[in-house]
């Protein structure tokens, strides 16, 4: 039963030795996120059937056999730097039990307000950081109001 559980720590990571997890320190992040260490210990490709493949490489999981709210998840591409919002919408009906089809089986109709969706860059240095917070670069006029000063008259 250990050594099972070890060789789905190796896979998940895509480390060849046990030694070789633990120099690389992936250990680390595989234990202190729950998530992580939940989806790939505990559910896994091994638990349930594979649905679908969404545009950046998320793999979608299904099993009937678990608890309503827990039957379906979403193992992500990148391992150790996963973003939830890369989850297109088609995607996000079907795993949150609002579609019953997945988006493989079923053709939905996009409204015509619908963009691609993307990435978002929440959490990375990338993010988009207003005037006045400490990590935009450019320094914010910190004066609310001007006093108006009359013209002068000559």
């Amino acid at each position: 039963m250990l050594a099972k559980y070890i060789f789905n720590v190796l896979d998940a990571t895509g480390k060849k030795s046990l030694l070789g997890l633990i120099g690389s320190l992936d250990i680390v992040k595989l234990l202190a996120d729950g998530n992580i260490g939940y989806i790939k210990l505990v559910k896994g490709a091994h638990v349930g059937t594979l649905v679908g493949t969404d545009n950046f490489g998320n793999k979608y999981y299904e099993n009937n056999d678990l608890p309503y709210g827990r039957k379906r998840w979403v193992v992500y591409q990148d391992t150790f730097d996963y973003n939830p919002t890369g989850i297109s919408a088609e995607w996000h009906g079907w795993i949150n039990g609002i579609n019953d089809a997945p988006p493989t089986s079923h053709e939905y109709k996009k409204p015509l307000y619908a963009v691609e969706a993307y990435v978002t860059k929440t959490g990375t240095p990338a993010a988009y950081a207003p005037k006045g917070v400490w990590a935009n670069p450019q320094k914010r006029n910190w004066r609310k109001v001007e006093v108006w000063q009359p013209p002068q008259s000559s």
